[in-house]
């Protein structure tokens, strides 16, 4: 289906960096995960999936336990937190948006993806992030009450290391949650388009508690959870590399009638092409 342009890759990594995680939590599932007990009446793999993945063992499944070397600490402040995505969302307007429109608040907007087993994909325009994985705190002692924070993941595609990008990313910024102080978050920078590895690690505790990672190369020396999946890594760096579907028949055709005037191309102004028969 990408070949036929079906699947929209994206331009910054979009679609990779969309498998990338759904990968790691449907593996992290089936190898690190008992089976629940209740599983029965062939529901077993959707009941599975449905499963409270604790973020502490996931991110050291992803990243390896450097991610935790690296930030002395840092354990303690999600040791009760959980992530449950099975799909990923697309929004077309940025999380908050002018205070003229209705909108939830950013906990009930992240309950409502929860509730959802789902992860967003942020439209084209949202500044800092692109990606949110709900994460859920479970209380710890009877009478708290269960709250919600996030993942801010940004996609990078650029030869040169955006490292220092990351340290943009604010939860707190008028387009994601200006008004909400409160549980520690996750800020992590996805550099697909830097060949060589490479990763970082840093607490900051300046506002709301937030961890940092910065993770740069597709391969199983930034996420060793690709180790021993060789033909997976080609796949994911080759879906990469093409950066866009590939032109040429029928749903080509139709998406250049949809996008009239886009250029002044021949294809984008409804001119017929001439036969070369």
């Amino acid at each position: 289906m990408v070949n036929e342009g079906v699947v929209d890759i994206g331009q910054i990594g979009e679609l990779v960096s969309r498998l990338l995680w759904l990968l790691a939590k449907d593996f992290f599932v089936r190898t690190k995960l008992d089976a629940p007990a209740h599983m029965s009446g062939g529901f077993e793999e959707v009941l599975q999936d449905c499963q409270l993945v604790p973020v502490v063992d996931f991110l050291t499944f992803v990243f390896g336990p450097k991610i935790w070397e690296a930030a002395p600490g840092a354990q303690t402040e999600f040791q009760n937190a959980y992530i449950n995505f099975s799909h990923w969302v697309s929004m077309d307007f940025n999380i908050r948006q002018s205070k003229q429109v209705e909108q939830l608040c950013i906990e009930t907007w992240t309950s409502c993806h929860w509730a959802r087993t789902s992860a967003v994909q942020c439209s084209h325009n949202q500044p800092l992030i692109d990606k949110v994985i709900p994460m859920y705190f479970k209380p710890l002692q009877h009478g708290d009450q269960p709250t919600m924070s996030q993942i801010l993941i940004s996609d990078k595609a650029r030869i040169r290391s955006q490292y220092r990008t990351l340290f943009n990313i604010e939860r707190t910024h008028h387009s994601i949650a200006p008004d909400y102080h409160g549980l520690p978050y996750i800020a992590i920078l996805v550099d697909l388009g830097v060949e060589e590895s490479a990763f970082d690690v840093t607490v900051d505790s300046s506002k709301d508690t937030c961890l940092r990672v910065y993770a740069s190369g597709l391969d199983a020396t930034t996420y060793p959870f690709l180790n021993g999946q060789p033909n997976l890594t080609r796949i994911l760096k080759d879906l990469y590399k093409r950066q866009s579907p590939p032109s040429g028949g029928d749903l080509q055709d139709l998406e250049d009638q949809v996008q009239f005037g886009r250029s002044s191309e021949p294809r984008h102004m409804n001119v017929k092409k001439q036969s070369t028969t």
